[in-house]
This record gives structure tokens, C-alpha cells and sequence, in this order.
């Protein structure tokens, strides 16, 4: 099992004996770990999540200012929700590398907030919007992730970006030098329907 580790001297791979089975992919943001994932999915979700269109979610003051991202290409099960909406989306990005459907960001965030193909604006303290579509599911079973996110959900959104401009090393949005108007806190989430209607 690997995680990718930040070091001063660039980046090195560590292997984690008896972590997990479930470690695949490596992204995000910690001054030393730059993330956690799995190729797993919570049983049952369907696509559908727990607000309906039109509902929202008042998150807890102080959470979801941090933001990681995840390569889109390391979603590889073909069985799976989030394989099935990249390939009827299509895996599009912006000039950023970011994963788009529409003008929405494609995101990994916990089922809190909803299933895969949900839409769902998430707004900031600062008053921006962040558009955004559930493209991957966080894994609440990883350490420090809780219903909110990783980091004890001072990360509620991930990303969702193109591998290969992306790694191996990118600065995390929300960052001086990746759109540092998203440092904000997370104060609300509004579901805006489903990708599949």
C-alpha cells in the first residue's frame, strides 16, 4: 500500500503495512501526507443522496477551507457509478486541468452531502459559489475523516483533476497559487438535482 509523502526533498513513496486494503489512489493536502482514498464504494449508493433537489445543508463554523484534489484517470472500475459518469460525461477539463461536466467542477466529497451525479453548490464564507458535481465518494472509514470530510472536515471538497498534468506535484486549490479565493469556509450545500435526472 503507498501513499505519495511531501518531503523538502521532493517526493518519495512509503509503504504502510497492514493500513489498509483499500489504499489505491494518493491525493490531497497535509504538510506531510498528501492524501487518502479508496477504490471502494459505500454499499448502496446509488447516485441518489440524502438531500433531495432544492434541499440544503448547513455545515458547522470553522469546516471545508482546505481542498485536495485526485487524478479523474484513477477511477478504474468499470462497475462502478463514478466509472459510468465519466464515460457518459465524458472526462472533460478545463484549461486548469480541472474535471468539468457543464460548468460544473467534478468533486470527491463524503455521502453527507450526496451520491455520485448529484449537483450540488456549495457556498463560502466570502460569498462565492462553488458549482460543483459528485464525481467520487470520500472514504469516512480513512483516519481523520469524519460525515463532513478528511482532515476532520476541514477538507469537504476534492477536486477532481487531470492525472497527468496534476502529478506529481501541484499546489492545492485554494493555495497562493491555485485560486487562493477558495480559502474560505464552507457555510452551506444545496443539492441542484442529479446528472441522471
Amino acid at each position: 500500500y503507498t501513499y505519495w509523502v511531501n518531503s523538502w526533498i521532493g517526493f518519495r513513496i512509503i509503504s504502510l503495512i497492514n493500513f489498509t486494503s483499500k489504499m489505491k489512489r494518493c491525493c490531497g493536502r497535509l504538510p506531510s501526507i498528501t492524501g487518502f482514498c479508496s477504490p471502494e464504494y459505500p454499499a448502496g449508493n446509488t447516485g441518489v443522496g440524502p438531500m433531495g433537489e432544492g434541499e440544503r445543508i448547513v455545515v458547522p463554523s470553522g469546516l471545508g477551507s482546505v481542498h485536495t484534489y485526485m487524478g479523474w484517470q484513477m477511477i478504474t472500475s468499470p462497475t462502478s457509478l463514478q466509472y459510468k459518469l465519466r464515460q457518459e460525461a465524458g472526462m472533460n477539463f478545463d484549461a486548469e486541468g480541472f474535471g468539468r461536466i457543464g460548468d460544473r467542477y467534478v468533486i470527491a466529497c463524503t455521502t453527507t452531502f450526496g451520491g455520485i451525479g448529484d449537483y450540488v453548490d456549495f457556498y463560502k464564507e466570502n460569498g462565492q459559489v462553488l458549482k460543483c458535481i459528485i464525481g467520487d465518494i470520500k472514504n469516512q472509514h480513512d483516519p481523520g475523516c469524519n460525515k463532513w470530510g478528511h482532515l476532520n472536515g476541514t477538507c469537504i471538497i476534492e477536486f477532481v483533476v487531470d492525472k497527468s498534468t496534476w502529478y506529481p506535484r501541484h499546489p492545492n486549490p485554494g493555495t497562493t497559487s491555485c485560486h487562493p479565493e477558495w480559502r474560505s469556509n464552507i457555510t452551506m450545500a444545496v443539492n441542484r438535482g442529479n446528472f441522471w435526472g
